[in-house]
């Protein structure tokens, strides 16, 4: 069995509709450009926390 993986994408000028549409297609995370350091490396974490 493959266990679930995590999917990321950072996205240009994302409204709400898109970042929507991406975590209902799958996606753990969203991060629109551009973004702080600090929300990738919590991004990551909160990826890493899941597996």
């Amino acid at each position: 069995m493959i266990p679930d993986q995590e999917y990321s994408r950072s996205v240009r000028h994302a409204d709400r509709a898109v970042q929507k549409e991406c975590i209902e297609a799958g996606m753990s995370e969203v991060l629109v450009k551009p973004f702080e350091a600090a929300s990738l490396f919590a991004a990551i974490e909160r990826c890493l926390g899941q597996v």
